[in-house]
């Protein structure tokens, strides 16, 4: 069976189809989808409405308004993912996107979503969070481990390092 992607912008399942392609769980995934891009445009235009996403909180979007001006000369406007504790790992993440307090639109697609809405309230209701959490960075460590002559430090995030020329051999 093929997949197709639904469009420009990668949806949840979209996301979930990705992960599962490396053989890693759910619950990690949940938490692996922590690492995403900047979505100014959920405050000012989403979805070329004019006005912003319905799924943000009042009190979010005053945050973001108030941090993420329409024009601005400063640079340094980033915001934590994690509104309540962002310099902590703990559930609190979680907690603030069942408030509709996800910073980026896929945080309040993880929250609603029915392929991801039970995980979250799952991790927000779970004593054991810590533990879990603990497994699933070791479960993630595992994931598409390189050895040896596999792995490189790149010298730009976006491109693979380019190979020396070795005059008269191959490489």
């Amino acid at each position: 069976m093929q997949y197709t992607k639904s469009g420009p912008d990668p949806t949840i399942k979209d996301r979930i189809y990705n992960f599962n392609n490396t053989g890693g769980p759910d619950l990690t995934m949940s938490q692996w989808l922590l690492s995403k891009l900047k979505d100014k445009y959920r405050i000012y235009n989403f979805n070329k409405t004019g006005g912003p996403d319905p799924s943000m909180s009042p009190w979010l979007l005053a945050e973001l308004k108030d941090k993420c001006p329409t024009i601005s000369l400063i640079f340094d406007n980033t915001y934590p993912l994690d509104v309540k504790t962002p310099s902590l790992v703990d559930n609190s993440y979680f907690q603030e996107i069942k408030k509709g307090n996800g910073v980026l639109q896929i945080d309040q697609q993880i929250a609603l979503g029915e392929l991801t809405k039970n995980i979250v309230d799952d991790i927000v209701n779970d004593p054991d969070f810590y533990t879990k959490f603990g497994d699933a960075m070791v479960k993630l460590g595992r994931v598409e481990v390189l050895i040896d002559g596999q792995r490189e430090v790149r010298k730009s995030c976006r491109v693979v390092n380019k190979k020396p020329f070795i005059f008269g051999g191959f490489n």
